[in-house]
């Protein structure tokens, strides 16, 4: 087992984790459940949702772990998934704005 970084996560047997964080991407529910498992608490899933989804935490929970409720599996439709990916791309805007102010301060 080689141990590893990957994007800070400091990792024991890092090719079993890109196999298995390979499969898990392939499908959307898994592809974002393992971005917000690396991310680690680096983004607050409560200021996440009501700032880009405008819903409550507990709404967006229930939808990220598949949770059923009045025996109906929870998930983000397609409409969501795609305004999860633009919002992931919102903040990466903004953090390559604030990372450019930084290098351009005095």
């Amino acid at each position: 087992m080689a141990k590893g970084n990957y994007f800070g996560l400091e990792l024991h047997n890092m090719e079993g984790y890109i196999q298995e964080r390979t499969e898990c991407i392939r499908h959307k529910g898994g592809a974002l459940s393992t971005q917000f498992d690396e991310l680690d608490g680096l983004i607050n899933i409560s200021k996440f949702s009501k700032r880009f989804m405008h819903k409550s935490q507990s709404w967006f929970s229930q939808k990220l772990h598949g949770c059923t409720v009045c025996n109906i599996q929870q998930s983000f439709s397609a409409d969501e998934y795609s305004k999860l990916a633009q919002s992931f791309r919102e903040l990466a805007r903004q953090l390559n704005q604030y990372a450019d102010e930084l290098d351009a301060a005095e």
